[in-house]
């Protein structure tokens, strides 16, 4: 798959047959146009030219010589004056800036169309080779064979090394991402209006790949005792047209949202203001950040799914392989993907990854999601508990997510607090503090588990538990000569598999100029 300098690569070949039907329609290709191709060579021939006068047409010319002239189509000698009658193809051309040109002509035979910032074929700008989503339309002008076959080739000549399939791993140089660290609210969000609702914010319906219906998916989210439910068929919001009344059956406060599903990654998009359209076809691997400024244009917050699944050709788009330099653009990761999320050797690339990104001082809630496409399952599921108000709007929803007021758990309900009023999430001011109060309780989880309160130094307090708790922990904010900058709490099983687990609680230790 790797091009070597100066070879030509074949960027696309599409062989089709068209018929009468496609007559005055155009034909679309996409491709990804690598950086360092210097030229295109456009080959591109359709069969047959010439048509014949014939049963095969006779009614489609009748009917144009009725419309023009009607006595035409009874003069034989007009009709052999025109035969052989043309198929008429053509090809236009849009590059990442725009319309980049057409050839129009009839050409007997095949002909190349060649493409550069200079010396390109007459009818085509010579403009820079910009790397990204190119379109070449086939432009059906005349169709008058009942078939007619079509071939369109498009080659590359490249001046650097170039893998056309694979790109980028997740997060390849985590030490290279930039992030902003200051936007957050130091306002404590702990509220007694407020309670955690079980929620799940990655499922599929008939929509799109999912088995059941939308009316079906909602009727088990509240057999599940889930309260909010984000719709996220790929590529497509046509799911969530009639949320109102399925909130009114089934008492599920319902999310519009898509994933996004690319060639080269997929991608959460939760809470649109509207029901709305964006065509992901746009996206090659080096432009996702463009459509996620069109995303949040319509209100909605972004977040990487499942960033390590396997991608092509096993599972489509599912491997992020985007560059990633610039965190601020995503709102969350979905660090627990599917069924049996614990076990997951994926999901744990991903939770690692996560802590990482907070050890270099991002501040990116993790989420998790049953990616549900079937209602019926033996396997175990973890939810996503949200800390909302008791009738949340689409507005408190995307909040607490972005915010990471969450946690994720298989069963134990989770109390986790600093200085009784700071929940995961929150950024709490540690100036001239040398430890902080910290409050755990464990409900609704009878087997024998541990707890860990997690830092960036490491593990701070551990302890064997079983059933329900309340402890208070006091937390140094500063061990070793290291300012501990969060804290999250993990819950392990009996047999030492994460079963849950909170965002941070952000720790900051003001400084003040003299």
């Amino acid at each position: 798959m790797n091009e070597t300098l100066q070879k030509k690569v074949e960027l696309l070949n599409s062989q089709m047959v068209v018929n009468q039907s496609s007559d005055q329609s155009h034909i679309s290709h996409r491709f990804f146009l690598p950086e360092g191709i210097e030229s295109l060579t456009i080959s591109f021939s359709y069969s047959p030219k010439f048509v014949e006068y014939g049963p095969e047409n006779q009614e489609i010319v009748r009917k144009a010589f009725d419309f023009y002239d009607d006595k035409l189509a009874k003069n034989k000698k007009v009709i052999k004056d025109f035969s052989p009658f043309k198929n008429l193809l053509t090809i236009s051309i849009e590059d990442t800036i725009g319309f980049r040109g057409n050839c129009h002509r009839f050409h007997p035979e095949g002909y190349e169309i060649h493409v550069s910032d200079e010396n390109s074929t007459p009818g085509v700008l010579n403009r820079e080779m910009k790397s990204g989503m190119w379109t070449i339309t086939i432009n059906c002008h005349c169709i008058l064979s009942e078939t007619c076959d079509v071939q369109l080739i498009v080659h590359g000549t490249q001046s650097i090394n170039q893998d056309k399939r694979w790109y980028n791993k997740p997060f390849e140089d985590i030490k290279k991402i930039d992030f902003t660290t200051n936007k957050e609210s130091k306002i404590p969000s702990k509220n007694s209006a407020y309670s955690w609702k079980r929620s799940e914010i990655h499922c599929h319906t008939n929509h799109s790949d999912g088995v059941q219906t939308v009316e079906e998916l909602v009727s088990k989210a509240n057999e599940l005792n889930i309260s909010c439910l984000a719709i996220t068929d790929h590529n497509t919001m046509s799911a969530t047209e009639k949320l109102e009344q399925l909130e009114a059956t089934y008492g599920v406060k319902l999310m519009r949202g898509i994933e996004w599903t690319t060639f080269y990654g997929h991608m959460l998009t939760l809470g649109y203001d509207q029901l709305t359209a964006i065509n992901w076809s746009n996206v090659g691997p080096t432009s996702i950040e463009e459509s996620i400024q069109e995303v949040k244009k319509e209100g909605a917050i972004v977040g990487i799914a499942h960033p390590y699944q396997l991608g092509s050709p096993f599972c489509t788009g599912c491997y992020w392989e985007y560059e990633t330099l610039n965190l601020d653009y995503y709102d969350f990761i979905e660090v627990w993907n599917g069924e049996n999320p614990h076990i997951s050797r994926i999901n744990k690339a991903a939770f690692e990854t996560w802590t990482e990104l907070l050890n270099q001082g991002a501040r990116i809630p993790a989420t998790c999601g049953r990616d549900w496409h079937v209602n019926e399952t033996s396997k175990q599921l973890a939810f996503l508990y949200l800390y909302l108000p008791e009738n949340p709007t689409i507005v408190d929803m995307r909040q607490a997510i972005k915010r990471g007021n969450s946690f994720v758990s298989m069963g134990p309900q989770i109390e986790f607090n600093a200085a009784n009023e700071y929940i995961s999430g929150d950024v709490l001011s540690v100036h001239n503090q040398d430890q902080i109060n910290v409050q755990v309780d464990i409900s609704e989880y009878n087997d024998s588990y541990a707890i860990v309160i997690d830092s960036n130094v490491g593990a701070v307090y551990r302890n064997d538990c079983e059933g329900d708790i309340r402890q208070a922990v006091e937390v140094k904010t500063n061990i070793d000569s290291q300012q501990v900058t969060w804290i999250r709490l993990l819950v392990y099983s009996d047999r030492r598999e994460l079963i849950a687990f909170t965002n941070p609680i952000y720790f900051e230790a003001e400084t003040y100029e003299s």
